[in-house]
C-alpha cells in the first residue's frame, strides 16, 4: 500500500505539459503569426499605394507652380502623355516674358517622379478663360494603380496680374 502511494504522489508533484496541450499553443501561435503576416502584406499595398498618390499629387503641385509663374498669356492646355522612365519628352511650351525666344516647359525637369518601378503619370492641364483677367486651369494627373485607373484633379485660378 504504501508503494503505490508513493506512485500517487510523485506523479502528482510532476508538472509539465501534456502532448496535447503544446499542440493546442502550436495551433494558436500559428494563427496569430499567420493574422499578423496578412496585416503586413496589407499595410505594405496600402503604403505602395500611397506612394503612388502622394507622387501624383506632387506632380500636380510642381505643375500648378510652374504655370502660376508662367505670364498671363502663355497659359495654354496641354498633355503630356506618360514614359515608361517617367521622363517626359517635351511636348508644351512657354513662350518668354518677352515674347521672342520659346523656351522649354521647367516642368519636363520635374517630372522624373517614378519612385515605384512601372509606375507612369500623364499630365495634362486645360485651360478655360472665365475673363479677361482670369482663367481656370485644371491639372489632372493620371496613373495606374494595380492595373486600377487612378486620376488626380487640382484645380487653380490664375489672375492677370496689373
Amino acid at each position: 500500500m504504501r508503494v503505490r502511494e508513493n506512485v500517487i504522489s510523485r506523479a502528482a508533484k510532476q508538472h509539465g505539459f501534456s502532448l496535447i496541450e503544446v499542440l493546442f499553443a502550436v495551433a494558436i501561435s500559428s494563427v496569430s503569426i499567420l493574422g499578423l503576416m496578412a496585416m503586413t502584406v496589407i499595410s505594405i499595398k496600402a503604403n505602395q499605394r500611397d506612394d503612388r498618390r502622394n507622387d501624383s499629387v506632387r506632380v500636380a503641385s510642381e505643375t500648378a507652380e510652374v504655370l502660376m509663374t508662367a505670364p498671363f498669356d502663355t497659359v495654354q492646355s496641354c498633355g503630356l502623355p506618360p514614359s515608361s522612365q517617367g521622363v517626359t519628352s517635351p511636348a508644351c511650351f512657354i513662350a518668354d516674358v518677352k515674347g521672342k525666344n520659346i523656351l522649354p516647359d521647367p516642368m519636363q525637369s520635374g517630372l522624373a517622379v517614378v519612385s515605384t518601378p512601372g509606375v507612369s503619370y500623364a499630365l495634362a492641364w486645360t485651360v478655360t478663360p472665365l475673363s479677361d483677367d482670369l482663367k481656370q486651369i485644371v491639372i489632372t494627373v493620371d496613373y495606374t494603380d494595380n492595373a486600377h485607373a487612378q486620376k488626380h484633379a487640382v484645380t487653380i485660378y490664375k489672375h492677370r496680374v496689373l
